[in-house]
């Protein structure tokens, strides 16, 4: 078993780099999902993206990608 924390950083203390897949909360749709920030809009608000490049309404916390587990996979 593997456990690992995910820390959720809210948009207006810290941004991610550009293009690193990151977890999103979208408040407009009360989900998470995988995504990116992709510059800004016209009015200099980030501009957040699903990975299939759809925009997204109103991210307003992002998290690092969990690891996964790589401890339980074999190196063969």
């Amino acid at each position: 078993m593997s456990d690992e924390t995910v820390t959720w950083v809210p948009v207006a203390a810290r941004l991610p780099d550009a293009e690193l897949k990151v977890l999103c909360f979208d408040q407009e749709s009360m989900a998470v999902c995988e995504g990116f920030l992709d510059g800004e809009h016209d009015d200099g608000s980030p501009l957040w993206r699903d990975v299939t490049a759809i925009a997204l309404g109103c991210v307003t916390h992002w998290a690092e990608l969990p690891l996964g587990p790589l401890d339980l996979v074999d190196d063969a």
